[in-house]
């Protein structure tokens, strides 16, 4: 599902534009904590809500106070950014923001989304939405000048378009006994399928299983980056 403000939509940390290289963190959509009867579940986010996400994940990993719940709501789905913030070397809550500031993170789907019911592989089904997606998704990577794109979701990689006319293969590695990463290089002005945007340079892509599934290591994911160049983000 695509917003009329998709690439307004982001977080965009205070030193991004001074930190080389440029790197866009793309997860699925945003979690709702609820069942089924959530009103919010399968509809559009609300202007403005990925920055107040992880503005209110970092407040809450600031605090000097241990906490399970903050203002009476459930904190389960901070583990996400947390995981992310581990898989880059930055373990102590204190440091959290000194990474989001460096970096520009993104849902590629604009709705909520459950874990009873898994809006996301509904939206992700629908040729329509997924053309849509990669359209914002790519104008935005243009206008940021992106040079690394890292998925935090197989669905979400496995949505992005083909490079024609020679695909060039994807290339994995197991890391522990479950984790697949996979990378993969864009090239320049190459014709994109389920895409009309082309990119103004080259553009590499890194990707891991959500940082929920069971097999999913910080440790590991940061000692693959570090080998890939990206150890001092």
């Amino acid at each position: 599902m695509v917003s009329a403000d998709y690439k307004k939509e982001i977080w965009e940390g205070s030193s991004f534009g001074s930190v080389s290289p440029k790197i866009l963190i793309l997860g699925e959509s945003h979690y709702v904590d609820g069942d089924e009867n959530d009103s919010k579940l399968g509809k559009p986010i609300e202007p403005g809500e990925t920055r107040r996400v992880i503005e209110y994940f970092l407040k809450i990993k600031n605090s000097d106070t241990t906490i399970s719940k903050a203002d009476g709501k459930s904190i389960r789905w901070t583990a996400f950014f947390t995981k992310i913030a581990h898989s880059f070397g930055y373990m102590e809550e204190n440091t959290y923001r000194d990474f989001y500031n460096k970096i520009i993170f993104k849902n590629y789907l604009d709705v909520y989304s459950g874990t009873r019911i898994n809006y996301t592989k509904k939206q992700l089904s629908k040729q329509e939405i997924v053309e849509a997606c990669n359209n914002a998704l790519f104008q935005l990577i243009n206008e940021k000048e992106i040079d690394v794109l890292i998925c935090f979701s197989s669905a979400v990689y496995w949505s992005l378009p083909s490079q024609k006319p020679q695909e060039v293969s994807a290339e994995e590695e197991l890391l522990g006994k479950r984790l697949i990463a996979r990378s993969y290089k864009y090239q320049k002005e190459l014709k994109l399928e389920k895409c009309k945007e082309t990119l103004k340079k080259d553009l590499l892509v890194y990707a891991f299983p959500h940082p929920s599934f069971g097999g999913f290591s910080p440790v590991c994911v940061k000692e693959y980056l570090n080998r890939k160049g990206l150890r001092d983000i």
